[in-house]
């Protein structure tokens, strides 16, 4: 499991890199202002893409992470699906909150890989407050040789530039928590469920498992506890997360069933919370 520190009261600089088949667009920025860290999102090993596309990723991927090695700059690549836009912000955004939490400086570079990939690794940034910036190239290589020395681009004396964040209109922290668990359940989860995730968050109000108390005549704040929990999830978080077509409620008996929408897994996704940092890491102990 990658377990990422930092010395205490010291600020880091951390820059996350989605990397396609460019170097000088990945180090260009990073040889001026050395930045502690760099997180490669480089192409998930799988059988899904052609042998040749792997064979040229891990190719660029050792030119990059043998240039910043030597500037004694820490690498740490992440295996990503970089043509996957859902798995680009999933991973971009749990870099950026796992590093933010420790006190450090996210910078993303949103210019070394795919225009996909650049999409995602753009709204991540933007939506956590990072900085994100673009670097411009000279021209673009013509041969073989020069692909394998620099990319596609080719990086002397171009500019860097920084982007303009605007702020994104993204759920609560408790809201947050219910798409998160929903997006892990695509086939839906009751109200039961979805007040265990808010007990487990510590949200005012549901410190207490009204499915514990006992249930019958002579202790009836069973019902009313539930009853209360109830309006409370629906009233408060559920109703806006539908009007703001995150999710979708369905009556299943006596109960209300919700499920997540496509807008819903994308609002998870930039959350930072689905990160899984051991998939990420896998190909590095394999």
């Amino acid at each position: 499991m990658l377990n990422i520190e930092s010395m205490p009261g010291l600020i880091e600089d951390v820059h996350v890199v989605p990397l396609g088949h460019e170097v000088d667009r990945a180090l260009a920025p990073l040889g001026r202002h050395r930045p502690s860290r760099v997180y490669l999102l480089t192409l998930i090993e799988n059988d899904r893409y052609d042998p040749d596309l792997h064979a040229k990723q891990r190719m660029y991927t050792e030119r990059v992470a043998s240039a910043l090695e030597a500037l004694a700059i820490e690498v740490v690549p992440l295996q990503t699906d970089l043509f996957d836009l859902l798995d680009v912000i999933i991973v971009t955004a749990g870099v950026i909150v796992a590093e933010q939490a420790l006190g450090n400086r996210v910078s993303v570079n949103m210019s070394a890989a795919g225009r996909l990939t650049s999409v995602g690794a753009t709204l991540a940034g933007m939506a956590h407050g990072a900085q994100v910036y673009y670097v411009g190239a000279n021209r673009y290589t013509e041969t073989e040789g020069e692909r394998q020395m620099h990319g596609l681009s080719i990086c002397e004396d171009s500019g860097i530039a920084p982007f303009t964040n605007f702020r994104f209109r993204l759920p609560g922290a408790a809201s947050m928590a219910l798409l998160v668990e929903l997006c892990r359940h695509p086939g839906g989860r009751d109200t039961r469920h979805l007040r265990r995730v808010l007990r487990e968050s510590g949200v005012p109000g549901f410190e207490t498992d009204a499915g514990a108390l006992p249930h019958d005549r002579d202790h009836p704040s069973r019902r009313s506890e539930e009853t209360r929990q109830l309006m409370t999830l629906e009233k408060r978080y559920m109703a806006r997360l539908i009007a703001d077509g995150h999710v979708d409620r369905e009556r299943q008996g006596r109960r209300n069933r919700y499920t997540i929408t496509e807008s819903g897994r994308y609002a998870a996704a930039i959350s930072g919370l689905l990160w899984d940092r051991d998939r990420s890491m896998q190909s590095q102990h394999t």
